[in-house]
């Protein structure tokens, strides 16, 4: 059975996949406009495709009313790529 609300770790879970979604329809409008390869943009579509998909899974049952707040949530977040350089071990 589905619950009927989203805990603190699916709301970040729905919230990053959201990021990831945003994002990536960026790089496929820049890929667009600078003609990259009509492949690469197919793939990227079809992997935007499977992210609304899951997205829409991690909702599902949940009232529109909680839906839009996670997505008001959304808007308010800034979710980013940190580069991590490992040090080695001596």
């Amino acid at each position: 059975t589905r619950k009927n609300y989203m805990n603190r770790a699916e709301r970040e879970e729905f919230m990053i996949l959201a990021a990831m979604a945003g994002k990536l329809e960026e790089i496929i409008e820049n890929w667009v406009n600078l003609n990259r390869p009509k492949e690469r943009i197919k793939w990227a579509r079809m992997a935007l495709a499977y992210l609304y998909k899951a997205m829409d899974d991690c909702v599902r049952g949940i009232p529109l009313d909680v839906i839009a707040q996670v997505v008001r949530e959304v808007g308010l977040c800034t979710i980013g790529v940190i580069e991590y350089h490992p040090t080695r071990r001596r």
